[in-house]
């Protein structure tokens, strides 16, 4: 399983709150994608009818921007 270290965990909340763009952790996107390929469309992922890049940028946004109260699987680590 994929795990992502806390200045990793900083760097993509930076990328969720606009502070720094998608394409500036270049260095994390193979991380991103073995994290997400279980979750991504078949075709996504052999970029047959979507780039994995766009669909990793548009599930992160909508997976850290849920709720208040929700905990989210990936910050875990930051919690500890």
């Amino acid at each position: 399983m994929t795990t992502f270290t806390k200045s990793e965990l900083i760097l993509i909340d930076k990328v969720n709150s606009g502070i720094l763009d998608y394409d500036s952790i270049d260095h994390l996107r193979d991380k991103l994608y073995e994290y997400f390929q279980e979750d991504m469309p078949y075709g996504t992922r052999k970029c047959r009818d979507g780039d994995p890049d766009v669909w990793i940028a548009d599930h992160l946004c909508d997976l850290l921007t849920r709720e208040p109260g929700y905990t989210n699987p990936l910050f875990e680590a930051l919690d500890k």
